[in-house]
Order: C-alpha cells, then structure tokens, then sequence
C-alpha cells in the first residue's frame, strides 16, 4: 500500500491486516518501484522504519534494529 499517512501511524497495523508492504508516498523513487517488484513476485516489503518498528517491538531494546544489522553485514 502506498499512502499519504505516516508508517508509524499505519504500517503495522496495515501489515497485520494483510497487506503485502506499506510504503509513505515520500519514499524515494527507487524505493517506490524495488517494493513494487518485491510485492509482485509474492513476497512482503518493509521499508527501513517498519522493520525496525516490528524488530523493536518484539524485541525491545535488547537486540539491534534490522536495519542496522544488514548495513553492517553489507560492509
């Protein structure tokens, strides 16, 4: 879905409705069509906020956002 609302108001509460991805409408361009792609093939997209909003709420502040795990895999 790609909305005008903020993720934090929305994105989760969309997700666990059923919707395949949420996205803000000022997401960048190429953020826009990778989750567009990524939808079509079947799967879900989280943007950088909601995976971190998920990690944190399941997790706390016990373990690192997703976020930053993959950056650091990707250096």
């Amino acid at each position: 879905m790609l909305s005008g609302f903020p993720e934090s108001q929305y994105g989760i509460n969309l997700l666990k409705a059923g919707a395949n991805g949420y996205l803000n409408k000022d997401a960048a361009p190429e953020e826009i069509v990778r989750a567009i792609r990524t939808v079509s093939r079947g799967h879900r997209y989280l943007s950088e906020f909601v995976a971190d909003a998920l990690t944190w709420r399941r997790y706390g502040s016990r373990t690192m956002p997703i976020s930053r795990i993959t950056r650091s895999r990707m250096v």
